[in-house]
């Protein structure tokens, strides 16, 4: 499994929680979203110093933090003749990461690990933009496998996107011990 596939499988499921909401990705530049909205952020990729060889494949046990901001207006609460709107930031939240935590949804992310590692905090009195906005955001550690595979331990795809990458690369074989001197 590759970096962006599994960011790609994340938004995914942020997506299947929140269809109604719009989701993008922090590094998108553009015009702040009415709520609810949600921004994510995948940190810098990890990954173990040696590659793990069992025999059957190699690869590397790769991870990298991900960040979940849950923007919303709340619930409006009614009060006699008035209103007010309840800060529902972080119950949402949790909410989301029940639904991560569900059977369903671990298998669909199979092979990734998905683990809450701070607390969901209350973003909101952060905010200037809106009288009534609330933000909750909560960090994850999101781990994998990443194969590595034949001689130059790469995936088999033929080429990146960024130029890199032969044919030769992802076929070559190791080279096999033919005979022994004893």
């Amino acid at each position: 499994m590759k970096y962006g596939e599994v960011k790609n499988a994340l938004y995914e499921v942020v997506k299947l929680y929140h269809p109604n909401a719009v989701i993008v990705w922090e590094s998108e530049k553009g015009v702040e979203q009415k709520p609810p909205y949600l921004t994510l952020k995948a940190g810098n990729l990890s990954r173990e110093l040696f590659p793990n060889d069992d025999g059957v494949d190699n690869g590397y046990h790769c991870s990298f933090l991900f960040e979940i901001n849950l923007y919303t207006d709340g619930k409006k609460i009614k009060v006699g003749q008035g209103s007010y709107q309840e800060n529902t930031a972080i119950d949402d939240l949790m909410e989301f990461i029940l639904f991560l935590d569900s059977e369903p949804i671990t298998d669909k992310l199979e092979g990734i690990t998905v683990i809450p590692v701070n607390p969901v905090r209350d973003l909101s009195d952060i905010l200037k933009s809106s009288k009534f906005k609330y933000r909750a955001m909560c960090e994850f550690t999101i781990s994998f496998y990443e194969e590595a595979n034949g001689l130059y331990q790469v995936s088999l795809s033929i080429s990146n996107a960024s130029g890199g990458g032969k044919e030769e690369f992802g076929t070559a074989e190791m080279p096999a011990i033919e005979q022994v001197e004893i």
